[in-house]
């Protein structure tokens, strides 16, 4: 145990950027050890955010939470659409990048295509780092392989009905939390008091 706790800071402190999943799959053991450790460890994952809010934005995003906490009965049968890249390398969403760190660094970096709203739906806070992280779980090297990872994957997702309900209704909360922070980014409450 102690030499497990002892890899995962090592592996945190030479990449901070890289996910806990990795870790636990590079040293054998769960998630939730990796999750659990960094939380005794005051460790925090803090996203690099790429975004910058119009300023139009945080009133239409206000518009939408009010609906969304107006109308949560709706959220089962709400269809949300959206598209994300897979490649043979492992390349992973920029949204899904984060660091490790005591302190928020309030990184952030100008990008060409900016992402300009608060993670809102569930494709966006669960689904895409998910699926990539089964996907990516073992080396893909090839496009067939990628195609057989990404469908593998997909089916695990189809399989477990109860995670794709259980986000959905996440919604909700990720709408108080817009609300509270009046349109902008809320992501670092969605943790604050979660015992890991």
């Amino acid at each position: 145990m102690i030499n497990t706790r002892e890899n995962i800071l090592e592996m945190v402190q030479r990449s901070p950027q890289l996910s806990t999943c990795r870790i636990a799959s590079r040293i054998s053991v769960s998630h939730v050890q990796v999750w659990q450790t960094l939380h005794e460890e005051n460790l925090h994952p803090y996203h690099d955010h790429r975004v910058h809010l119009e300023p139009g934005d945080p009133a239409q995003c206000m518009d939408l939470c009010h609906w969304i906490t107006a109308h949560p009965q709706l959220l089962s049968i709400i269809l949300f659409t959206d598209e994300v890249s897979f490649t043979r390398d492992g390349i992973n969403n920029s949204q899904n990048v984060h660091m490790c760190s005591h302190d928020n660094p309030h990184e952030t970096s100008v990008t060409k295509f900016q992402r300009r709203s608060p993670d809102l739906t569930p494709l966006d806070y669960y689904l895409w780092g998910h699926m990539k992280t089964l996907v990516y779980e073992t080396k893909v090297d090839s496009r067939a392989a990628l195609h057989h990872h990404i469908f593998a994957a997909a089916g695990h997702i189809r399989n477990h009905p109860d995670n794709i309900a259980s986000s959905t209704q996440s919604l909700l909360m990720h709408a108080e939390n817009c609300i509270a922070t009046e349109g902008g980014h809320f992501e670092q409450l969605l943790y604050v008091g979660t015992v890991f």
